[in-house]
């Protein structure tokens, strides 16, 4: 079974790949094609050239009502509180694996 820090950090790395992807793929949009000949993103970011990429992939509060919900890694403690407060449970899963990643 997995230990809290190695859900931590996977969610940790799963995070920070998922920032990366959406800073390549909105540097891409911004500078104007996929075509690597065409790319003049710079290969070190100044602090307001930093804000700038920052602003255009940070989600606004609109975006993102999904973190606002209490989410559990642990089945036990969702159902605790779920009967606790009479509430139904929602799985999150994907590709047949467990919620949280195969073990």
């Amino acid at each position: 079974m997995m230990t809290l820090a190695k859900i931590q950090t996977a969610a940790a790395v799963l995070v920070v790949a998922t920032v990366v992807t959406i800073v390549n793929v909105v540097v891409v949009e911004h500078v104007g094609g996929a075509d690597e000949k065409n790319l003049n993103v710079p290969l070190t970011l100044t602090p307001r050239q930093f804000t700038s990429y920052q602003a255009l992939i940070k989600p606004a509060a609109h975006e993102s009502p999904w973190a606002k919900i209490s989410w559990h890694a642990s089945v036990w403690e969702a159902r605790e509180q779920a009967a606790a407060e009479g509430k139904p449970i929602l799985i999150w899963s994907g590709g047949g694996s467990p919620p949280l990643g195969a073990c």
